[in-house]
């Protein structure tokens, strides 16, 4: 005979993909535990080995997003094959790698230049020589490639998928916009931020969110926003000069130059490339 409660607990786990408040508050707190632990064992076991951390955090996100949240929580469409949940989180996808690596790309060249022309701005106005310094990058650091994969793959991929199951995609890319946001307030917590700075974050992230969650449901693949987010978290030390400073005149050059101005031209620009390559597709099937 069926243990009573064990099939309650299973019907519950089944069903959380229709209760999308709780579904995502369950996948945000597992995902800053997953951030908090990752960290910890990285400063405890690898220390300033910054490759060996990479790898380490790579792997403790990899549990999270493809064993627990598929297999344990069954988000974000519920008891699915693996494939069936790639696809939903639009890590599986038929767009030609071309065409991601062109949006991504383009996209960033937007920032690149709004980020350069915010600088040369401040340079002009403040002490200082603005210098051009290509070794500033961080491509190879884990707030680039763990940040750019993996906070795409759980605040886009599934939390925006969870959205979408309740909401029209207009109200999900924003209700996920404020979700990155708002996460960006526990840099509060950090004695190296300022107050003022980190409300600034807040600004631009939400900014950021609307792109990013913009893109995947527009392409419905994840891939554009992990390169996008990879790039930007990665280059910014090259053309954002200005950024080095936390006070409030950084503050505020941030949050149009580096946040909403190149955000909303990359949505802008991403919704006409992507109109014009769907143009194209549907007048070659018609030829």
């Amino acid at each position: 005979m069926d243990n009573p409660i064990k099939t309650h607990q299973m019907d519950r786990s089944r069903r959380l993909y229709q209760r999308p408040v709780l579904g995502i508050l369950l996948v945000l707190v597992l995902y800053l535990m997953t951030a908090t632990i990752s960290e910890f064992l990285v400063r405890s076991l690898v220390g300033n080995n910054e490759g060996a951390g990479v790898l380490l955090k790579f792997s403790i996100f990899s549990l999270l997003v493809f064993i627990i949240i598929p297999l344990l929580l069954k988000l974000p469409r519920g008891n699915v094959s693996f494939s069936k949940y790639l696809e939903a989180i639009g890590l599986r996808t038929r767009i030609p790698i071309g065409r991601i690596i062109l949006l991504a790309l383009s996209c960033y060249f937007i920032f690149a230049v709004i980020q350069l022309s915010g600088s040369l701005i401040y340079y002009s106005t403040h002490p200082g020589k603005y210098v051009l310094d290509l070794s500033r990058h961080s491509l190879l650091g884990s707030g680039s490639v763990i940040s750019g994969i993996f906070e795409e793959i759980v605040l886009r991929g599934v939390i925006v998928a969870i959205l979408l199951g309740a909401f029209p995609k207009v109200k999900a890319v924003m209700i996920s916009a404020v979700i990155f946001a708002c996460l960006h307030l526990l840099n509060m917590l950090n004695p190296e931020y300022t107050t003022v700075w980190v409300l600034a974050q807040t600004v631009w992230a939400f900014g950021l969110g609307l792109m990013y969650a913009y893109l995947f449901v527009t392409t419905q693949t994840i891939w554009p926003p992990i390169v996008l987010h990879y790039l930007i978290n990665g280059m910014v030390g090259v053309w954002m000069r200005g950024l080095d400073g936390q006070d409030l005149t950084s503050a505020l050059y941030g949050i149009p130059f580096f946040g909403l101005l190149p955000a909303g031209l990359a949505i802008l620009w991403g919704r006409y490339l992507w109109k014009h390559w769907e143009s194209t597709n549907q007048a070659l099937s018609e030829c």
